[in-house]
């Protein structure tokens, strides 16, 4: 028993090796003097204070900021409601819904983001309706992320005893 732990141990720090240095090499030569290469020509702050004083850049970060936020609270609020209804309740659509709510999931992310884009492109097309930016931004990610929430919560939720929610009074 002790030796299969080792032995496990061993192999998660070298996966673990094996994802991270790549990030790390990366951050390290991001301050690098050099301005490109694999020489270390010293340590600078200067392409960090090239990307403040980029206004692109920080409206990028900005926009990613607010869609991230935003996208995350509606998904969890809608997604949790999604699960508990999954796990809780009868409903005529109740299978369908299971099984559509596993769509996002088996698609690749780049499929499902060319398709989104292209619903709302032809939607903004025939209806004028939906400018694409960043509320169509936000609507694809809640609509991707929303699956994502209700599996899990239905899954937390069919290990409790349904006991607990109406000892709760609801």
């Amino acid at each position: 028993m002790k030796r299969s732990t080792r032995l496990i141990g061993t192999l998660a720090g070298a996966l673990y090796l094996f994802m991270y240095a790549p990030i790390v090499v990366v951050v390290a030569y991001s301050f690098n003097a050099a301005r490109d290469g694999f020489i270390w020509k010293g340590f600078s702050w200067q392409w960090y204070e090239k990307l403040l004083a980029n206004e692109t850049a920080l409206l990028a970060l900005e926009n990613t900021l607010i869609l991230a936020g935003v996208s995350t609270a509606i998904s969890t609020v809608l997604g949790t409601m999604l699960g508990v209804g999954l796990a809780r309740y009868w409903f005529p659509a109740k299978k369908l819904f299971s099984w559509l709510m596993y769509v996002p999931v088996v698609i690749p992310d780049i499929v499902m983001a060319v398709a989104v884009f292209l619903f709302y492109s032809l939607v903004h097309q025939w209806t004028g309706l939906f400018q694409l930016g960043l509320t169509t931004m936000i609507i694809a990610h809640v609509t991707f992320q929303i699956p994502f929430v209700a599996i899990v919560v239905r899954s937390r939720l069919a290990g409790l005893d349904p006991a607990l929610q109406e000892g709760a009074g609801q």
